[in-house]
């Protein structure tokens, strides 16, 4: 296990290759008024050159920015227009079904009760003699009642 001393001796001794590795750093030559005037004027004119580029630049980043944002909301635009037209369609059909569901009930709560008896255990596959046994009829009458309503079903 390292100890303590040993990680300061390694630091130290890090930091003194790093001292001796760096060159040492020249003072700045000295300028002369002029030369300081047109240093100065050419570093202003590249950096007013710099930013008018940076901004035209930016502008036309922007702009086109600006197209496609207005684009994707047109499109989204059109796309939310689709769906409210499906959904109104949807929607007026379930109301539609609604109401021939509700016809249908209507129609069914018309029939006598052994007429009702008589086509629910035909919907569930029971044949005429069965029919007729469960509810203590003739099968004579189970028939007529199921030849009435596959007429009219046929219509």
């Amino acid at each position: 296990m390292i100890t303590l001393p040993y990680i300061l001796l390694g630091i130290g001794v890090l930091i003194v290759g790093l001292a001796i590795l760096v060159p040492d750093k020249k003072p700045p030559k000295k300028l002369n008024s002029g030369d300081n005037e047109a240093s100065f004027h050419e570093t202003t004119t590249a950096s007013d050159a710099f930013y008018e580029n940076l901004n035209s630049k930016l502008d036309d980043f922007i702009g086109e920015l600006s197209s496609n944002l207005h684009l994707a909301g047109d499109q989204l635009d059109a796309k939310i227009a689709q769906i409210a037209s499906r959904q109104d369609s949807l929607t007026n059909l379930l109301a539609r079904f609604s109401e021939l569901k509700g016809e249908e009930r209507d129609r069914s709560q018309h029939l006598p009760q052994k007429h009702r008896d008589v086509l629910a255990l035909k919907q569930k596959g029971l044949n005429v003699e069965e029919i007729a046994t469960r509810l203590n009829i003739g099968k004579g009458e189970v028939e007529i009642i199921l030849s009435l309503y596959e007429a009219g079903d046929k219509n």
